[in-house]
């Protein structure tokens, strides 16, 4: 299978201080052992040739503006928008199981469950735009940093209506910089903020009943057995936030008169204010109970750094 993948982009400086941006293009991913994977498992890639799948398919179109100040700042605007085609999922298909209600009455209940057989079923878009001010480092100047602002969409949909990807983020603010006390030491940081990726809520789970004889009755004492598992509908999958994120991380460096070789000492200090940033939960069996699943801690570390 072939495909063809025209771009073009466009760059204007009307003036020393001015530029406009644009850029199209058709964009194509091919199904890769990359691609081919599920939420957490790995698709079926048996008889993969007979699937027929069609690579995914983005087109894009960007635009932007920057300025550049006579004092050494820069301020840029980029908007971009990527419809989305020809995603790759897993297939769906209804099967009936054996559950138990309240009483411990076992009962038939029908439910979908993927195939691990990949298709082109899903279509979406992403956008969003990006604001930058830069503070370039300049011979009078001992600092230097940087300030950017993004917003973001990331939305897919089959049939079954909208959600939210896994890797949508709708706000995020990145702040990071630099001061020079000496020739010999700096010191410097980021800041990061950003508003917690979609997470899907405990709204259903159900006992699914192990029949061992096929009898179609929950009965314990033949070796029948349970399992408590989750059986979410469409709505509620990605429906929720978790908490926002953020963090602060500082080095300070030492770089003595360069000789032969140049050395530079530093102290690394990740998550200096300690944050509990929440990545997921974990739940016990029942889904009863759920932990929290956090980034980094407090770290501090030394090094050093040398070039020939």
């Amino acid at each position: 299978m072939s495909t063809t993948s025209p771009r073009a982009s466009l760059v204007w400086r009307p003036g020393t201080a001015w530029e406009l941006r644009a850029a199209w293009g058709h964009y194509y991913q091919y199904p890769s052992f990359e691609a081919l994977q599920g939420d957490g498992y790995f698709l079926d890639l048996r008889g993969i040739k007979n699937a027929r799948l069609r690579p995914e398919h983005a087109e894009h179109f960007v635009a932007g503006v920057a300025y550049t100040g006579s004092r050494g700042w820069k301020l840029s605007l980029d908007l971009y928008d990527k419809p989305l085609e020809d995603i790759l999922a897993s297939s769906k298909e209804e099967e009936t199981i054996l559950v138990l209600d309240e009483l411990d009455q076992a009962y038939p209940y029908v439910r979908e469950r993927r195939t691990f057989l990949p298709e082109n079923s899903r279509r979406g878009y992403a956008r969003g735009a990006q604001v930058v001010l830069t503070l370039l480092e300049g011979t009078n100047r001992p600092y230097y940093g940087m300030l950017a602002y993004s917003y973001g969409e990331a939305r897919t949909r089959d049939d079954e209506g909208w959600q939210w990807e896994d890797h949508d983020q709708r706000h995020s603010v990145l702040l990071t910089g630099g001061y020079r006390f000496s020739p010999h030491f700096e010191l410097s940081g980021t800041w990061h903020y950003a508003t917690g990726f979609p997470t899907t809520p405990v709204r259903n789970v159900i006992r699914v009943v192990e029949d061992v004889d096929g009898d179609g009755v929950y009965d314990s004492a033949a070796g029948d057995t349970f399992t408590y598992q989750r059986d979410e509908d469409h709505a509620t999958i990605n429906s929720r936030r978790l908490p926002a994120y953020h963090r602060l991380d500082l080095r300070l460096e030492y770089a003595p008169a360069p000789g032969r070789l140049t050395w530079s000492y530093y102290l690394d200090i990740i998550n200096v204010y300690a944050r509990a940033n929440v990545e997921g939960y974990s739940y016990n069996a029942d889904f009863t109970r759920k932990e929290p699943s956090e980034g980094l801690p407090f770290l501090p570390s030394v090094g050093v750094r040398v070039r020939f």
